[in-house]
């Protein structure tokens, strides 16, 4: 699994044409069929657009295409189909169970850069709870919605929370 926040700004480098053509600026999110659509990069001229996961290569950290031609500007299809969300509308949207328990906030998207899908979501309880307990993954499972208030989730990816186990009580209080 790959996180977001692993590969914002990355290098893409177009092979053919030896040339950088941007960096990693965003990844389009389908939450309803859980895939990533596509990855948007901000070319040298601070413009907006995007390359399908199977163009692309991840190498010695940095995104690696075969030639700028698989480009693409924002399309019709892209911006009429509003089941695609861009990262930037989920990271730190409040997480809700269906029945409306307060989970926390979504820190980090993981996704399958291979197959494009998404998997999990990492969630905050704030950083002091962060510090003492780790952050907490939440499967990409079940129905996951947006709504105005934020990102609510099936009672099935509540359950299968799983706890990263990297706040300072498990580093001493579990011996």
């Amino acid at each position: 699994m790959l996180k977001f926040s692993k590969i914002v700004g990355l290098t893409v480098l177009a092979l053919k044409e030896g040339r950088v053509m941007g960096h990693v600026h965003d990844v389009l999110v389908n939450l309803q069929h859980k895939y990533i659509e596509s990855i948007c990069i901000l070319n040298t001229l601070e413009r907006k657009q995007y390359l399908k996961l199977v163009d692309i290569n991840l190498a010695d950290n940095k995104i690696t295409i075969s030639n700028k031609d698989i480009i693409k500007n924002l399309d019709n299809r892209i911006q009429t189909n509003k089941e695609l969300l861009s990262s930037k509308r989920i990271l730190n949207k409040k997480v809700f169970t269906n029945k409306g328990d307060d989970v926390g906030r979504i820190n980090d998207i993981y996704f399958d850069l291979d197959a494009g899908t998404l998997e999990a979501f990492e969630i905050s309880d704030g950083i002091i709870q962060d510090i003492l307990s780790g952050r907490r993954i939440i499967p990409a499972i079940g129905d996951i919605s947006l709504k105005e208030e934020g990102i609510f989730i099936s009672k099935d990816a509540f359950e299968e929370i799983i706890e990263s186990g990297k706040g300072l009580e498990n580093i001493f209080f579990n011996t």
